[in-house]
């Protein structure tokens, strides 16, 4: 048997699933940034590691996530998270405020132009007796 095969025996599933999971929260801390290297680079601050060690996790490069690597990652990353969350919820409610007003501003435009078009006599009253009606194009028939 190789040195390397007892050192480092196979990866098993459950180290190929921790891997996964930190994979993920690098793309989840890294989501809108341009660039794969900005991404990475904002995911290493956000979760405490370093830029390589983020690359190497985000590209299959690692065999191995340490118990405690791993659990301050999940704890980075779940802070995080909710962060993100109360900042969604925030901006939800922000724009919802937005498009209340906007709706108020537009009902209360249309009751007013519906106002005024039954305040004008002339729209409302029929024509009167004697004087030519008005047809199409305003020509006289």
């Amino acid at each position: 048997m190789h040195h390397n095969q007892q050192v480092n025996p196979p990866m098993s599933v459950t180290d190929q699933a921790l891997i996964d999971e930190a994979r993920e929260w690098l793309r989840d801390a890294g989501d809108g940034a341009p660039t794969t290297k900005a991404s990475l680079t904002r995911a290493a601050k956000e979760l405490g590691i370093s830029f390589n060690r983020a690359w190497a996790i985000y590209y299959g490069r690692v065999e191995r996530l340490w118990a405690a690597e791993y659990l301050s990652m999940k704890a980075r990353a779940e802070a995080a998270k909710a962060r993100r969350i109360v900042r969604l919820k925030a901006e939800i409610a922000r724009l919802e405020t937005v498009d209340a007003a906007i709706t108020a501003r537009l009902d209360a435009a249309a009751v007013s132009s519906l106002g005024a078009v039954a305040d004008q006599p002339a729209a409302a009253a029929p024509a009167e007796a004697g004087e030519p009606e008005m047809t199409g194009r305003g020509a006289r028939p």
